[in-house]
């Protein structure tokens, strides 16, 4: 059963390790996405972060459903 454990230890590591990638890339998008939102106006902006925000705080979601 230990070896079984270690296996599915070492999937999961695996996993959180593309998905802090992921995330990694994420930030650097965000961080030349910030400053284009100072070029539209306030509904353009707001419609658009709108967009973002809905998916951020589905992810949000699914993080704190971890549990340990």
């Amino acid at each position: 059963m230990k070896k079984q454990d270690e296996v599915q230890e070492g999937e999961i590591k695996k996993h959180i390790q593309a998905i802090t990638q992921q995330m990694k890339q994420l930030q650097n998008d965000l961080d030349v996405l910030v400053p284009l939102f100072e070029n539209l106006d306030d509904r353009q902006a707001e419609r658009l972060a709108n967009l973002l925000n809905t998916e951020g705080k589905m992810l949000i979601r699914s993080l704190s459903g971890l549990k340990y």
